[in-house]
């Protein structure tokens, strides 16, 4: 499943778990437009990576709780 952009993803998840992820513009991992760089933590991780699985969303585990999660 591919998205126009990082906030169309964020809206579809929440529809999907009622979980918000963050998009932190100040970061500077998140420079790229088709890769969102944000944390999972363990509470939420099962609910939000099920779903990724389920619609073929591709994400990378990073440093401790962050991942990337590719747009398209």
């Amino acid at each position: 499943m591919t998205f126009k952009n990082k906030k169309e993803l964020l809206v579809f998840l929440k529809k999907q778990t009622n979980i918000e992820l963050e998009n932190d513009k100040n970061n500077c991992l998140n420079g790229r437009r088709n890769v969102l760089h944000t944390e999972i933590n363990k509470n939420i991780r099962h609910a939000v990576l099920s779903v990724f699985d389920k619609y073929n969303i591709r994400y990378e585990s990073h440093l401790k709780d962050s991942y990337f999660i590719y747009v398209k």
